[in-house]
């Protein structure tokens, strides 16, 4: 028996995003794993298709997501709301409202992420140490190198 799920994403998706709500996130990442795969191998028997299945978890509370497996709880919730009426949906709409997205906290993993890329180029240790600093010094690093392919 699978717990209330939601599909998400858009809807012409390539693959088959599924979020099963849970009363509790598994202790480790290990347990997360195996309980996604059990309950997306239990959907796949239950509603065979041929899209690979990409599950998550998520706890939601109050018509909010309070936890989750994978991705970024404001991001995810969001998207949940957001995308809920693209799908034909088995169940009632969990999320019954939107966070305010930290624009901060965007700019920040995609300073990170950026110079996580370039960790492995001529410029590691200044990378590095930009990792470690301030957002303002991740941005500095980043104005100085030449970004752009030729």
């Amino acid at each position: 028996m699978l717990p209330p799920f939601q599909y998400f994403g858009s809807a012409d998706s390539k693959d088959l995003d599924i979020i099963f709500f849970v009363n509790k996130i598994p202790a480790s990442i290990a347990q997360c794993a195996a309980k996604c795969a059990f309950w997306s191998d239990t959907y796949q028997q239950l509603f065979p298709t041929d899209k690979t299945i990409n599950s998550n978890l998520a706890v939601v509370e109050n018509g909010l997501l309070r936890d989750s497996f994978k991705e970024n709880m404001n991001k995810l919730n969001n998207s949940l709301f957001y995308t809920y009426d693209l799908h034909v949906q088995p169940h009632p709409n969990h999320i019954q409202k939107c966070f305010v997205r930290d624009v901060d906290l965007k700019f920040l993993r995609a300073a990170r992420s950026i110079l996580s890329h370039l960790t492995k180029t001529q410029h590691r240790t200044l990378v590095k140490d930009a990792l470690k600093g301030t957002i303002q010094l991740k941005f500095n690093v980043l104005e100085q190198m030449n970004l752009r392919r030729h």
